[in-house]
């Protein structure tokens, strides 16, 4: 199954609101460990920064492979036609949706601790 024939779970605008949350929490992420190198914590507390990056890689994600996991989790979709989320019942849909979100978690969490141990050994203002 090609890229242009994976079924999807999110239509255009749930696609964009998760493109636009992701990259905003992502940029969160780099400020919140800009900040905490700038006034010279320890590495420690940037590991505090796993939270908005694994968020951020997630929306990012989500986005590029236009699944939900949440709406996967639950068997539906949402395709921004007014009717909102639709049970889905196509068994072959399912499985290929649950591999997509799968492999969404799996990009994220690889994605959010690598920026973190990047983050984690930076020096930090005055090292």
């Amino acid at each position: 199954m090609n890229a242009a024939s994976c079924p999807v779970n999110i239509g255009p605008r749930g696609i964009a609101r998760r493109r636009t949350a992701g990259w905003i929490a992502l940029a969160f992420g780099v400020l919140a460990v800009a900040a905490l190198m700038f006034f010279g914590y320890p590495a420690n507390f940037r590991i505090l920064a796993f939270g908005p990056f694994f968020v951020g890689a997630l929306g990012v994600f989500q986005a590029q492979a236009k699944t939900c996991v949440r709406f996967e989790r639950t068997g539906a979709r949402d395709l921004d036609d007014g009717r909102g989320a639709v049970a889905i019942t196509d068994e072959a849909e399912l499985d290929t949706l649950a591999r997509q979100a799968r492999s969404v978690f799996v990009k994220s969490y690889a994605l959010a601790i690598a920026l973190t141990a990047i983050a984690w050994f930076l020096p930090a203002r005055g090292e």
